[in-house]
């Protein structure tokens, strides 16, 4: 059971992470392109997705975590 809880964790702390580091590359790409004005709209569309999803992962891990009780 345990085992199982702690790969469920890790699994969601994974996805987190790599939708981050994501969204840091494509934020990246914008901010090295000159026309930065053009692309604010875009950026801020990155941004609001970036913390919808963070706020959706770290849900996902508050379900996960309480069934460490249940051992």
């Amino acid at each position: 059971m345990e085992k199982k809880f702690l790969t469920e964790v890790l699994q969601s702390e994974k996805k987190v992470f790599h939708f981050n580091t994501n969204i840091r590359n494509s934020l990246n790409k914008l901010k090295m392109q000159k026309n930065l004005k053009k692309d604010t709209l875009t950026t801020k569309k990155i941004e609001k997705i970036w913390r919808a999803k963070d706020w959706r992962c770290e849900k996902l891990i508050a379900r996960v975590k309480p069934m460490n009780f249940m051992t």
